[in-house]
């Protein structure tokens, strides 16, 4: 909320402003990038009921 949005198309606040959350987003979007913290691996991006998500698969594990 604080960034302004999660889209960096159409989205405006109540005074105009574009949000800013795609700078600040460390994964989203960023399919095939090296992630920020683990440099050797790549952010992927699966589909989790139905809806896209962009992980490491280092730093977001599996819960036991």
């Amino acid at each position: 909320i604080d960034q302004g949005g999660s889209t960096d198309k159409n989205y405006v606040d109540a005074e105009g402003r574009k949000g800013n959350y795609l700078s600040f987003a460390h994964v989203f979007r960023r399919e095939g990038q090296p992630c920020h913290r683990h440099p050797d691996q790549e952010i992927v991006k699966m589909k989790i009921s139905g809806r896209g998500t962009h992980i490491c698969p280092v730093c977001q594990v599996e819960a036991k």
